[in-house]
């Protein structure tokens, strides 16, 4: 299957000359990138902190429809990846936005606060050596195991965001 969109990690520069924006920052505490290459996956950014951010990227409107994404990462700590998605209401007449916040595990999704606005959706990630590992993210399955219980169905996918220490090869948009 062909990708919608697929977000590759060869920058030279930062990821902000690349579409990323920063929505939450620490300006005594700003992340730090760097472009790493190794044998897996070849060229990737690395991202360290010490402090908070959210760095987003607009997905393109051809892939708004996306409905699952793939993305291959080396995990730290308490980082995450997020998907921004726009829901419906039942009756069609209230849009909003919600985040899915995926960790590893292998529990049900679980609201973060009231759940109005966020969800943590548990995957399974593939093991690739030296660290890597392959995340399988089914959006509408993540959707209808956490706010689609209140009704609320996928509309589309809006945003993918980065919290952490992280190193990224790609993220595909299917």
């Amino acid at each position: 299957m062909e990708s919608l969109q697929e977000i590759g990690f060869n920058y030279q520069d930062s990821p902000i000359n690349h579409g990323w924006k920063f929505t939450e920052k620490e300006p005594e505490n700003e992340p730090i990138f760097t472009r790493t290459s190794d044998g897996h996956f070849g060229n990737a950014l690395k991202i360290r902190t010490t402090g908070k951010y959210a760095l987003d990227f607009g997905v393109d409107p051809a892939a708004y429809i996306g409905g699952s994404i793939e993305f291959v990462a080396k995990i730290q700590g308490n980082s995450k990846i997020y998907a921004q998605l726009s829901v419906q209401s039942q009756d069609g007449k209230t849009n909003k936005n919600v985040w899915l916040n995926f960790q590893i595990g292998l529990d049900k999704p679980q609201p973060v606060g009231d759940g109005k606005t966020e969800w943590v959706v548990y995957l399974s990630p593939t093991p690739l050596g030296d660290g890597w590992l392959k995340f399988n993210a089914n959006l509408i399955e993540g959707l209808d195991g956490s706010c689609g219980k209140q009704g609320w169905s996928f509309r589309k996918l809006r945003a993918i965001r980065l919290r952490g220490n992280l190193e990224f090869a790609y993220i595909k948009i299917y």
